[in-house]
């Protein structure tokens, strides 16, 4: 009697477990042949631009929607200049979300590279190099302390009207500034914040008494004294 059970048991059972595996084989199958249908990109394209983004992609789209390469797109992404971080993901059913995040320069260091606020240093091609951003020059070992100081100067000087263009820090260590206007600073090795603040207190008043002169550069390196050189007229 049991062993009739057993049989009947597996009379019924056997073709249910049959069925089971020609649909999972079915459907593993259809899985393995959905295309992807969509590419969904999001970036500023300040230094990327899209067709670099599809000329990576290409060669990666051979592969299906569950077997596409999300690592391989992933280190490929990574190499476009000016690429801080890359996401990559699908979205069911055949979706894939691209996020490619670019750094925000706040400096050029001298012309060959830029510098974010995190005062990490990327490099993009010469022609991708935005304008109108503060040029710092100096020893790459002093750029973090350079930036620092262009970052606390940039806040004190804008209520003068005042924007810095060149930021140097020479092998002697002295620091100079030149502002949008033409003007250069020479601010020496020693407390070159205190001689900053020094120079913005007489500014307006050297502007009051000289109207129609533009000032060319002055010296702070004096005790008790200013060097003022004008532009010529």
């Amino acid at each position: 009697m049991q062993q009739r059970f057993k049989r009947v048991l597996l009379f019924i059972i056997l073709p249910v477990i049959v069925v089971m595996l020609v649909v999972a084989w079915q459907y593993t199958g259809y899985l393995s042949f959905m295309p992807i249908k969509k590419v969904i990109i999001k970036s500023d394209y300040q230094y990327v631009k899209k067709q670099q983004i599809q000329s990576l992609l290409l060669p990666l789209m051979k592969d299906d929607f569950l077997h596409f390469k999300l690592e391989d797109a992933h280190n490929v992404m990574a190499t476009l200049p000016g690429v801080k971080s890359v996401s990559i993901r699908r979205v069911w059913p055949s979706t894939l979300a691209i996020t490619l995040k670019e750094h925000h320069a706040i400096a050029n260091w001298e012309n060959k590279a830029l510098i974010d606020g995190g005062g990490q240093t990327f490099v993009v091609p010469s022609a991708l190099l935005p304008k109108g951003l503060p040029l710092l020059m100096g020893n790459i070992k002093q750029q973090k302390q350079m930036l620092g100081f262009l970052q606390q100067i940039t806040s004190l000087v804008a209520p003068y009207h005042l924007a810095v263009a060149i930021l140097v820090l020479d092998d002697h260590g002295a620091w100079h500034v030149k502002f949008t206007q033409g003007l250069w600073l020479h601010l020496g090795v020693d407390v070159p914040y205190q001689k900053l603040s020094k120079f913005l207190s007489i500014y307006a008043d050297i502007k009051m008494r000289y109207p129609t002169k533009k000032l060319h550069y002055a010296d702070m390196n004096y005790p008790n004294a200013v060097a003022l050189k004008w532009q010529a007229a």
